[in-house]
């Protein structure tokens, strides 16, 4: 006695999966950007701000998929020296992730984050805080942060005006 079998073969696509409002794309601006950063020490009033070119990149994506964005900044090694210790600290390349991110109307886009840590070179910075804007090529960051076991902060800040 013979025996028949049916096989149904189906097919799908990913597409197939795919609701009308199911958004799993995400979008992401990377940019690099030569600017300067200044950096000074606001417990020494008399410490000039040291000025130098830099690099910063900067990464913003909507990876969550939730509608929140997060930031990325990656800001070129530098050196400070410190007169008043007569200390020089070579601070390598710092970057920053997680940050939190939004875009306004108009394209720009602002980003920060509180007690964090990232490695700068040799030391481990714990910034106190980090915030900027990006539109266009144009950043501007600020940053306050300590270095190892540095007992007083740094101040950066980190511009372009490329575009303006």
């Amino acid at each position: 006695m013979a025996m028949l079998y049916a096989v149904m073969v189906l097919s799908s696509c990913a597409s197939d999966n795919i609701h009308e409002g199911d958004d799993t794309s995400t979008t992401s601006t990377t940019d690099y950007i030569d600017g300067s950063l200044s950096s000074s020490i606001p417990a020494f009033p008399s410490f000039q701000p040291i000025v130098c070119q830099d690099f910063a990149i900067i990464d913003i994506s909507d990876a969550n998929n939730d509608g929140t964005m997060n930031a990325k900044i990656t800001i070129g090694a530098f050196d400070i020296y410190v007169n008043v210790i007569n200390r020089t600290f070579s601070i390598g390349t710092m970057v920053i992730e997680d940050m939190e991110c939004t875009q306004d109307a108009d394209g720009f886009y602002s980003f920060r984050k509180s007690d964090t840590e990232c490695q700068a070179g040799d030391y481990l910075a714990k910034i106190n805080n980090i915030e900027g804007t990006y539109r266009d090529g144009v950043l501007a960051l600020e940053m306050e942060y300590k270095l190892g076991t540095m007992p007083f902060f740094i101040k950066s800040v980190f511009s372009n005006n490329v575009g303006m």
